[in-house]
């Protein structure tokens, strides 16, 4: 882990789309380890034409994502179920 990174939420409450990076802060100590950037749209799905919502969603999905951060996902998942006893 990188360390942890407090995005505050409360301007979508109100509706507000947010964009800013926040500090990523080593767990345990107060040192900073990087920055995350967020982008968070918020969007009346209702008055927005399909076309568009689509065009949205499609660039949206076309993330791509290597093999080598597949394998770590998958790591970063498996490792603390390991000390589960799972039949």
């Amino acid at each position: 882990m990188i360390g942890v990174c407090k995005v505050p939420l409360k301007s979508l409450i109100a509706g507000c789309s947010s964009h800013d990076k926040y500090p990523i802060i080593t767990p345990g100590s107060a040192s900073h380890s990087g920055s995350l950037e967020v982008k968070i749209s918020v969007i009346d799905v209702d008055r927005v034409p399909n076309e568009s919502f689509n065009r949205a969603v499609e660039s949206a999905t076309e993330l791509h994502y290597g093999k080598e951060w597949e394998e770590d996902l998958i790591l970063r998942i498996a490792r603390p179920l390991a000390k589960y006893n799972m039949p």
